[in-house]
């Protein structure tokens, strides 16, 4: 049977060439080259499979280990083949397929169980940025803090999930176990928050010596949110204090927080060395992960045994055309070799949450079973619920077909329903994984409900400058805010003088820069105290000019309550359509505010492109004659 072909053509002169099919779904597709007299060329071609051939199926009915159950906690009996699956490694890297499945965050959880409890894996990395990780460590090694804050403050709506939670927990849980000697500890190694790692050293060198200060001061430019660029000059001033940080941490070595200290600036050098073009920026992220995971290991000891938790396509030892370097799997498969088992994970049809730019934010999306002749509808059609499977135990036909590209669900932060087929990336299984974690039927993660990055400053005591009158020309109105969520993606808001529904001012909402269309807000945060028991109304005057159907400008209303009994209200199922004229916008509270309600949080929202005003704002009490029935 052929399973490839490398054929060396000697060409005489120019030639295209063409399409070459061969029995046993075997094909290769040639672009038209132009190649010099007697110029040589090599070309390859590999099997594609238009389906599941029957033998591979059978050996995937044979070989999967079935598992009863998503859910930690419940035992290991089922999950006993996994331990000969993984042998003798330092590093289980385990991906996933969406940023947003339950089951694939709940079998990681039980993956990290099983491994410490029977293999003695003591280290957890998950990608996130190495200073914001630092919280999550104290919690689960000293029980410090609020988990829940904890891992908002991780800044990734991808974690801050109900799952992830549990497991942060439990790994808190173990270690107050007197029994366990050996702690766990739990890491970042991610590299995308310099700002974080900047506060974070100038709360402790910077406090022991004012004389680092200077050299925190210049890493500013670096700290700019978004893409903005970074003069020659600014850059060169970032480097020397980069060096500098670099040279006082090791010249006292024995600081407390020395060694955290300086892989701290090591993350901000590899921040600064990714703001390149986008596609430097992507690479360089991998390379740095791939570092950090090697540095974890190198910190903890030559006995240390990590589990990471990343994506699929950052877990891949396969290098891709579009990542010939590597991604992350790719790195440490060079540095460690057998050393990592690399187990991905894939769905067949189901429920997850992802950020949709059109329909304006985090959402449900629900898929399909996946199409024929791909990765993911082959595992389904083994008629097992819940399953690993040994990629690396294949032979003939299975090995062929794992050796094929082949089509799988792949969704990252975004996911957009009018282009699903876009989501279905190519790789060859046996190159990116030694293992997979399948689910058939999959559901949304659970946010946790607590507000991503660092917490919320306190709310104001009442609404200020609802007329927009207050504030200079250009600024942002006093009393109102712009959310850095906003801000990162090129969101600003303006007092303007122009035609405004009353008054001289009001408040304009756009977006600057070239970034992806997305949600922006200007808002007000207050106590909700005073309306406690009470039906509220906002009410305010909009404006807007949007260039397609896909962005619309709006009203929102929210009303935060300790365990997510709060109300929230951003128009979403009765979106305007552009306002030419100044038009009255309304949001009225179904019931009465919550007696535990903290927070009243109100504003413009700007979905997708576009530019939108707003006036005459009112937040009031609804008499009970006006209240709906």
């Amino acid at each position: 049977m052929i399973r490839s072909l490398l054929a060396s053509i000697v060409l005489a002169a120019a030639a295209a060439v063409g399409v070459v099919r061969l029995e046993g779904a075997l094909s290769s597709s040639f672009e038209r080259v132009e190649l010099e007299a007697d110029a040589t060329r090599d070309f390859t071609a590999e099997r594609l499979f238009t389906d599941v051939p029957p033998a591979a199926l059978d050996w995937i009915q044979k070989s999967l280990i079935p598992l009863k159950s998503a859910t930690a906690g419940t035992g290991f009996d089922d999950m006993k083949p996994i331990l000969a699956l993984v042998g003798d490694a330092r590093i289980v890297s385990l991906g996933e397929a969406t940023h947003g499945t339950a089951e694939f965050f709940q079998l990681k959880h039980r993956m990290l169980e099983l491994l410490v409890e029977k293999k003695g894996f003591t280290v957890f990395g998950i990608e996130a940025s190495l200073p914001d990780a630092l919280a999550v460590n104290e919690y689960v090694l000293e029980g410090k803090g609020d988990p829940a804050r904890a891992l908002a403050g991780l800044g990734f709506w991808t974690w801050n999930t109900e799952e992830v939670l549990a497991m942060i927990r439990w790994m808190r849980r173990y270690n107050e176990d007197p029994a366990h000697e050996h702690k766990l500890k739990f890491y970042g190694f991610d590299m995308q928050a310099p700002g974080s790692a900047a506060k974070r050293l100038r709360e402790t060198i910077g406090v022991r010596d004012p004389a680092t200060l200077p050299a925190l001061d210049a890493l500013a430019p670096l700290l700019r949110r978004g893409d903005a660029a970074i003069a020659a000059a600014e850059l060169m001033a970032v480097d020397e204090a980069i060096e500098s940080l670099a040279r006082w941490i090791d010249a006292h070595p024995r600081d407390a927080d020395a060694v955290i200290a300086r892989r701290l600036v090591e993350t901000i050098r590899q921040a600064a060395s990714g703001r390149g073009a986008p596609r430097e920026r992507y690479l360089n992220r991998d390379r740095a992960m791939a570092e950090n995971v090697k540095w974890i290991l190198e910190t903890e000891g030559p006995a240390a045994k990590i589990v990471l938790w990343s994506h699929n396509g950052h877990a891949s030892t396969e290098a891709m055309s579009f990542a010939p370097e590597g991604k992350m799997g790719v790195h440490l498969r060079r540095a460690y070799g057998a050393q990592m088992v690399v187990v991905g994970f894939a769905f067949n049809r189901g429920r997850f949450q992802a950020i949709s730019q059109k329909m304006g934010g985090l959402r449900q999306h629900t898929v399909e079973a996946a199409p024929l002749g791909s990765f993911d509808n082959a595992l389904s059609r083994a008629g097992a619920p819940i399953f690993a499977l040994d990629l690396r135990s294949a032979e003939g036909e299975a090995r062929a077909w794992l050796d094929s590209p082949l089509r799988h669900r792949s969704v990252g932060a975004v996911y957009e329903p009018d282009h699903a087929d876009s989501y279905l990336a190519v790789m060859h299984p046996r190159r990116s994984f030694d293992a997979v974690l399948f689910v058939d039927d999959t559901t949304a993660a659970k946010p946790t409900g607590v507000p991503i990055g660092p917490p919320p400053p306190p709310p104001a005591k009442e609404a200020r400058n609802l007329g927009v009158e207050s504030g200079s020309l250009g600024e942002t109105p006093d009393g109102w805010m712009v959310p850095e969520g906003s801000t990162h993606r090129g969101w600003k808001a303006h007092t303007v003088e122009e035609t405004c529904a009353e008054g001289a001012h009001c408040a304009r909402l756009a977006r600057g820069g070239a970034v992806p269309p997305v949600t922006g807000t200007l808002m007000q945060r207050i106590d909700a105290t005073p309306y406690r028991g009470k039906k509220i109304r906002l009410r305010a005057r909009v404006r807007s000019e949007l260039p397609g159907p896909e962005s619309s400008a709006r009203l929102w209303l929210g009303i935060a309550v300790p365990g997510g009994r709060g109300f929230s209200d951003n128009m979403d199922d009765r979106k305007p359509g552009p306002l030419s004229e100044w038009t009255e916008l309304e949001i009225q509270s179904p019931a009465d505010v919550h007696a535990e309600a903290e927070v009243i949080s109100f504003g413009l929202l700007v979905s997708g492109p576009g530019i939108a005003w707003i006036d005459d704002v009112r937040l009031e009490i609804v008499p009970q004659t006006q209240q709906s029935p």
